[in-house]
């Protein structure tokens, strides 16, 4: 995909102007830069216009960002924007790379950035692994098991809290309707 198709499918994507798009893509690409290993960078990169190869940043170190802070970083980088109007732009952004790149690249930043991304990339989530079977338990069944009876101790605790309760209620009640006096 060449840079002009690029920055109108952004456009059209997210009701942007071609210039505007091109500051999303770059800022998208620059966040992406800095989350994403450099030679990650660099294949993804290599597969871009040249435009935009020439002007996002590749570094040697890497930042830990989740998806919010992945997107409010391009919401500072395209002011004015909201971070849910930077949300959408990076969806977009995104979406175009995953037309404009192969798939195995694309299948590498996603797995980079960790599955917690797979939502803002717009792929699906990756399904948890199935919890085992529970085998059976071992003695007799908890419903074949006559609940225990509540011992003495277990009446008298009950009964003390709710005669230490309701006096503390009545207190607290009738505090609050007698005037302060400093003593």
């Amino acid at each position: 995909m060449n840079y002009n198709d690029m920055t109108r499918t952004v456009a059209g994507r997210t009701a942007l102007t071609k210039r505007r798009s091109d500051d999303v893509i770059v800022a998208t690409l620059t966040v992406l830069s800095e989350v994403v290993s450099p030679d990650e960078t660099k294949d993804l990169l290599a597969q871009l216009p040249k435009s935009f190869r020439e002007r996002v940043p590749v570094t040697g170190e890497t930042l830990d960002m989740r998806p919010i802070e992945f997107v409010a970083r391009v919401a500072d980088l395209v002011e004015p924007a909201t971070v849910d109007e930077a949300e959408g732009m990076v969806r977009a952004v995104f979406a175009t790379l995953a037309e404009a790149v192969n798939a195995g690249e694309m299948r590498d930043i996603a797995e980079e950035l960790g599955p917690e991304f797979s939502e803002l990339l717009g792929r699906p989530a990756p399904k948890p692994e199935p919890a085992p079977a529970p085998g059976p338990l071992p003695g007799p069944s908890p419903l074949s098991v006559p609940p225990e009876r509540p011992t003495l101790v277990d009446v008298f605790a009950v009964a003390f809290v709710t005669l230490v309760k309701v006096p503390v209620a009545v207190l607290a009640r009738l505090a609050r309707l007698l005037p302060v006096v400093d003593g």
